[in-house]
């Protein structure tokens, strides 16, 4: 028979991690999933990042952020990242030849890679200016 405090402990763990799911508004994604994803979301921008890129480090707070934003206004509007030095596969088939490389899909299909501003507000302008298109 499992202890009270065991399935106290088993609970507790599964709410920290559904909240720090909720919490985190960029979606994570592998080889596996990321095809799912472009076909799944109408509008998605996919950060192809290297974890020990400077730039990357620098932009990751600033893109998440911008994902939180965008969540709160128009959850439709999807921002996902893909460490690129372990999806091999993906980092190849989308040719990522620098970090980061973000690149926007729509309906399925590469529209664009984003060349703007490293900022919150250039990159929630930019996801809006394409919802409206």
């Amino acid at each position: 028979m499992v202890s009270a405090a065991l399935k106290a402990l088993f609970l507790l763990s599964f709410f920290c991690i559904a909240v720090a799911e909720e919490e985190n508004r960029i979606l994570s994604l592998t080889d596996a999933t990321i095809d799912k994803a472009i076909k799944d979301y109408p509008i998605i921008l996919i950060k192809f990042y290297a974890p020990w890129c400077g730039h990357c480090r620098h932009l990751a707070p600033i893109y998440k952020k911008a994902g939180e934003i965008l969540y709160g206004m128009d959850p439709s509007l999807v921002m996902a990242e893909i460490d690129a030095t372990v999806e091999r596969e993906s980092a190849d088939a989308w040719k990522i030849k620098g970090y980061p490389t973000m690149i926007l899909f729509k309906n399925g299909e590469k529209v664009d890679t984003y060349e703007g501003a490293r900022t919150e507000e250039a990159l929630t302008k930019y996801m809006i200016s394409h919802a409206d298109n």
